[in-house]
């Protein structure tokens, strides 16, 4: 009965050191990925300029292509 229960310990304790071990290294590579975050520059967002007159063209291209079925097969 002794040897049982010296051989459950041994493995409970086994289990918690692993769990530490893994629980430290989480750890260390959280901290070291927001130290690299941390080390990026600042993006900065420039204003975007919307031209309307170029959906039209796509759109009538993509009517023109869609017509046309040696274009749309697959071979």
């Amino acid at each position: 009965m002794t040897r049982k229960t010296l051989t459950v310990r041994i493995a409970v304790a086994l289990v918690a050191l692993l769990s530490a071990t893994l629980l430290g290294a989480y750890a260390l590579q959280s901290r070291q990925v927001e130290r690299e975050l941390a080390d990026l520059p600042l993006v900065r967002m420039d204003p975007v300029v919307v031209i309307a007159d170029r959906s039209q063209a796509a759109k009538a291209r993509a009517t023109q292509v869609a017509k046309n079925p040696a274009i749309t097969s697959l071979r």
